[in-house]
């Protein structure tokens, strides 16, 4: 049967699968990434700007092509609750589609049979849980793997069209995601390594001469790099605005960032990534490296594929790594923004199978040493913090940890048991023979579908428990009792002796209901990140308490708030089980005496 029915074939059952998984999760709960990307759809699909609130909104930051593809579906739906259900509908399908590239991406080094394994492969990554949200790691996984398809094809043949495509694609992952912009130094630095590879006097390279003239087969990459940068850089200074413009909402995280702690973080990246993966991909990969790097007469295709993937790979930890060195309550490592690179090792231990697990002593021992070491470096007692899954929801892989946690705790227990299970699958590394590779593959794959099963059941847990929080009221239970049209803003008054119930129960209410057009705080914002104006009390009356308009009475028509914080006004409606009171108010909003 050709290869597109079985790769149409896969797709169709990845989506359907993972829709069915969405079922489960009736609510998002990863705040406020979920309600930005809603506001952004829902404002762009409604007047073509990207608004939050009404206000404009810094979407370079977040990536506008993810809200402006889900935008539709506010405008093709009835309410929040039908275009949530097509949204995760259609993430499904776009990041089972991830499938289609990582296959012609593994055909350039594998079979048929192990290529097609390999979009299975990719489809079973822990990371395919965001199907669920309203995130753009659904767009970004699948255009990443396509970038990475059209840099192996620049590569191949580097004429201008297929650098064109390259390039083009780097501008559409920007688009889709900004941290996306680490593509264009990897792209750049597998054109030099491939260069230096193929002008090793082994070689009978296709670029005679050195590495000069192979790097000059590539002059329109160079010449448009070197335009796009005159121009991104003397733009903003012709509009007579700052260089940092460009960086939008990233200005103030560089400013954060402390760059000496970032090996550290890196250390825990790699660590991350290689238990994630489960501890044989990444040795494969290391191993692959180093075969393909120290052997000189291996083939041009696996020149090409570790000219890229050691780049991507570089680029992308590193990005994580920085990224992590912000100071927050609760440190974590990335997963979500490293993710993207699996597919890379995934295919290269799929090749090392296809060479019949070729193991030099002095690389074997070296990858076999740090995919078992590296797990015992993470700091088991800050990253399974007991947040919403155990772990940060940037954090998939680590799930089936933090739910290990009660039984091994965080100690020497848990990292013993950790060294146990990559001590065990490193020995599959090392003493399987060529007969019964087919025992690693199935041993990678079995691990990736348990750990895949244990992150959707975690999600749909949180999911189910987040919208439980207003269990006995329909998710749109404002907009049915005003219309969405009118203008209630939520008070967050603190725990309000509820907890993590009070604080769901508003923000499943802000993204259900579009009559809920903003967010007030008495004391603390509700959650990092979502805009909330800070209010003061003089007397019983309620004042902005910031902004150019601090001091000014609060003046609106319905406030929805926690039941303990009664208002002057006339309830209208409420969720017994959140503890909130939607309230017809008077003018200005004054607290009972």
């Amino acid at each position: 049967m050709p290869a597109g029915v079985w790769l149409a074939a896969l797709v169709f059952a990845s989506a359907l699968a993972r829709f069915v998984v969405a079922l489960r999760s009736p609510a998002p709960w990863i705040f406020p990434d979920e309600w930005i990307y809603a506001e952004l759809a829902r404002s762009f699909g409604d007047s073509g700007h990207f608004l939050v609130w009404g206000a404009d909104w810094p979407v370079r930051t977040f990536g506008p092509l993810y809200p402006a593809l889900i935008s539709p579906a506010y405008r093709l739906t009835g309410s929040v609750e039908q275009a949530y259900m097509v949204i995760r509908a259609l993430n499904c399908v776009l990041m089972s589609l991830a499938a289609l590239p990582a296959y012609f991406l593994a055909r350039r080094l594998l079979d048929r049979r192990l290529a097609f394994l390999a979009a299975v492969l990719v489809l079973l990554v822990p990371s395919m849980v965001y199907t669920t949200k309203v995130m753009t790691e659904n767009l970004a996984y699948p255009i990443l793997l396509t970038a990475a398809l059209a840099f192996v094809r620049a590569l191949e043949r580097p004429s201008a069209g297929r650098q064109a495509a390259a390039l083009g694609l780097i501008a559409v992952s920007f688009l889709t995601r900004a941290e996306m912009v680490v593509l264009l130094p990897a792209y750049l630095s597998a054109i030099i390594l491939l260069a230096i590879l193929e002008g090793r006097p082994e070689q009978r390279r296709p670029f005679p001469g050195g590495l000069l003239p192979a790097l000059r087969n590539y002059r329109f990459t160079w010449l448009a790099v070197l335009g796009g940068a005159i121009i991104v850089a003397t733009a903003p200074l012709a509009a007579g605005r700052p260089p940092a413009v460009l960086l939008g909402g990233h200005e103030q995280l560089l400013g954060n960032v402390r760059l000496l702690e970032t090996p550290r973080w890196l250390l825990y990246q790699l660590a991350e990534l290689d238990l994630a993966v489960g501890v044989v991909p990444f040795a494969a990969f290391v191993l692959v490296v180093a075969l393909v790097l120290g052997q000189p007469a291996s083939s041009r295709a696996s020149h090409i594929f570790v000219a890229l993937s050691l780049p991507l790979f570089a680029c992308f930890m590193l990005l994580g790594a920085v990224y992590a060195t912000q100071p927050r309550p609760l440190p974590h490592v990335f997963e979500r923004y490293v993710f993207y690179v699996m597919p890379l090792l995934l295919i290269a231990l799929l090749f090392w199978l296809q060479q019949g697990l070729p193991r030099p002593r002095r690389w074997t021992a070296t990858a076999a040493g740090l995919a078992f070491l590296l797990p015992a470096a993470l700091p088991y007692a800050t990253l399974l913090n007991k947040r919403e899954w155990g772990v940060s929801s940037s954090t998939p892989g680590l799930v089936p940890w933090a739910l290990l946690r009660p039984i091994f705790g965080v100690d020497a227990l848990l990292v013993v048991v950790i060294l146990a299970l990559t001590g065990s699958l490193v020995l599959l590394f090392l003493r399987t023979g060529p007969r019964r590779s087919g025992f690693i593959g199935m041993a990678v794959l079995c691990n990736l579908w348990i750990v895949t099963l244990i992150v959707a059941t975690a999600d749909a847990s949180v999911s189910r428990r987040a919208a439980a929080y207003q269990e006995g009221s329909p998710p749109t239970w404002v907009d049915e009792a005003v219309g969405p049209d009118a203008e209630v803003g939520a008070i967050w008054t603190g725990s309000g002796g509820t907890g993590e119930r009070e604080a769901f129960a508003v923000l499943e209410a802000q993204f259900f209901n579009e009559s809920v057009q903003a967010i007030y705080h008495v004391d603390k914002p509700i959650t990092k990140g979502l805009p909330s104006r800070l209010l003061a009390l003089r007397g019983n009356v309620l004042l902005l308490g910031s902004g150019p308009e601090a001091g000014r009475p609060l003046v609106l028509d319905y406030v929805l708030t926690n039941d303990a914080y009664p208002l002057v006004g006339w309830p209208v409606a409420r969720s017994d089980e959140a503890h909130l009171v939607l309230y017809r108010v008077d003018r200005p909003v004054r607290l009972r005496p």
